[in-house]
């Protein structure tokens, strides 16, 4: 599985001067595949709320990484997909969150893994955390992208 990790060297340098408010959040994408396409979605909601990624979401406590994966696509495209498969990894670290009614805004890490899933049916449309949806092909992807889209997806056509 291919990391966007730094070296420890670069990873001192970047870090955001707030504290985290805990430990990295687990989230997954759903990296789907069609005739030299990937399925991206409009995100709704933050983190990234309006840029184009793919679909995903929060790991929940029990839930495998693949499952979680499966759902997830289900819920926002209404697609059934299949055989999950590690892909890649992609570190989005928020240097301030958005909810700050505690006091100062703290550093957040959302870790997110993303999964190659085979589109097994269903027909897409946008839903739950998805504003609209395409398929899009890595050399023409829709603006403005989420973290690492575009590398994922030259992963995922090659996987």
């Amino acid at each position: 599985m291919e990391s966007t990790l730094p070296n420890d060297r670069q990873s001192t340098a970047r870090r955001p001067q707030r504290p985290f408010a805990g430990a990295p959040l687990l989230s997954v994408l759903a990296v789907v595949v069609h005739d030299g396409a990937v399925l991206l979605v409009r995100r709704a909601n933050p983190p990234q709320a309006g840029t184009w990624g793919f679909p995903g979401g929060k790991v929940e406590l029990g839930e495998t990484a693949a499952a979680a994966a499966l759902r997830e696509l289900r819920e926002e495209t209404g697609l059934d997909g299949g055989n999950p498969r590690a892909l890649a990894a992609v570190d989005l670290i928020e240097p301030e969150a958005a909810d700050s009614r505690s006091g100062p805004a703290a550093a957040v890490h959302h870790l997110m893994l993303a999964l190659r899933l085979d589109w097994v049916g269903g027909r897409a449309a946008a839903a739950d955390d998805a504003l609209e949806l395409c398929w899009a092909r890595p050399d023409h992807l829709p603006e403005p992208l989420c973290a690492d889209v575009e590398r994922v997806a030259r992963a995922a056509l090659l996987a």
